[in-house]
């Protein structure tokens, strides 16, 4: 069961790869949102079945700590048994002592303990067949708790080893989850903001260029500073609000400085461009050239340039095949 969990994190982190990379080209579809809440689905399975698991580690690894207690238990009585022992063998020593005179005396002296002289002095056959049983059964039993104290740490570092790597999958499985939860978000959001337009120079699929709330009025051609007419539609909004794309197209131009401030300019499968100003920032996925969809995240709203101490707000120009600008609000009208 744990080698097939172990085969997994590769072949998931490739299907969320491969389903990600695929997502993010434009034109999400039912589809598209259907695979990405299948996978979601699948990985919230298997973080289900290896909770069940590592809860099996946890009672496992339980056990084990058990047996050590258990043996600690069993190694303070048999300390207790041994001391009783070697006190037992050197009452016997003395009485040796005053029958066997000087010999058995440097033969006690001669070894580490008790046990080490009776066996290099050849005493131990001078005692009862009682205490050499006892002395054998506590040699055994210490050699015995050894092997077995050696065998569970063994295996309780082995169920560490297992329950860290099941943890760490389990961390990436929970990493993985919330990248497609939220690119699942994403693109629901995304199709709820998308419109299909088949009006005039609008044909194909658009989104508010703003989250809500926003506000906004037709100012084109209105007087600005320096003689200059207003060439734009200034969609009021919260500062930092998201901006998004207006339609299906790749991202050509990305500046900072001007009048404008920071800048985004957007060429649209429609054949139009589309002018971004006085941006707070980009998102972080946004890069010159990337495709994007209409109604994706590409920028914050702000007041960069010379709006800066003004209400934030997005200077939206409408460029249609790259040329003169053209009064953007009846472009805007149908979708904010």
């Amino acid at each position: 069961m744990i080698d097939a969990v172990r085969a997994r994190p590769a072949l998931v982190t490739l299907v969320v790869m491969l389903l990600v990379s695929a997502l993010l080209a434009p034109g999400v579809t039912a589809q598209d949102l259907d695979a990405v809440t299948r996978n979601r689905e699948d990985i919230e399975v298997r973080l289900e079945t290896l909770s069940r698991q590592l809860e099996d580690i946890e009672a496992r690894r339980a056990n084990v700590e058990d047996a050590i207690t258990d043996l600690d238990g069993e190694r303070a009585a048999l300390a207790e048994e041994a001391a009783r022992v070697d006190e037992q063998l050197q009452r016997r020593l003395r009485e040796q002592f005053k029958h066997g005179g000087p010999t058995v005396l440097a033969a006690l002296l001669s070894g580490d303990g008790v046990t080490d002289s009776l066996e290099r002095a050849g005493l131990l056959n001078a005692l009862g067949r009682r205490d050499r049983t006892v002395i054998e059964r506590s040699r055994a039993l210490t050699l015995q708790m050894a092997q077995s104290a050696a065998l569970i740490q063994a295996k309780q570092a082995d169920l560490a080893g297992i329950q860290a790597e099941m943890q760490a999958l389990s961390a990436q499985l929970q990493s993985e989850l919330a990248a497609v939860s939220r690119l699942e978000k994403d693109l629901r959001s995304r199709k709820e903001r998308q419109m299909i337009m088949e009006r005039g120079a609008q044909n194909g699929t658009y989104a508010c260029i703003v989250a809500r709330p926003y506000h906004y009025v037709d100012s084109w051609g209105s007087p600005r500073s320096g003689g200059r007419r207003h060439k734009g539609t200034d969609v009021m909004a919260q500062m930092g609000a998201e901006v998004y794309a207006i339609t299906h197209g790749r991202i050509t131009s990305m500046k900072s400085g001007g009048l404008g401030g920071i800048v985004l300019y957007l060429w649209g499968d429609d054949g139009v461009t589309y002018y971004y100003a006085h941006l707070r920032g980009y998102a972080s996925t946004v890069h010159v050239g990337k495709r994007v969809e209409a109604g994706e995240l590409i920028a914050f709203n702000g007041n960069t340039g010379n709006a800066r101490g003004s209400s934030p707000h997005i200077h939206f120009e409408v460029h249609p095949g790259g040329g003169s600008a053209v009064n953007p609000y009846p472009w805007l009208r149908p979708l904010c």
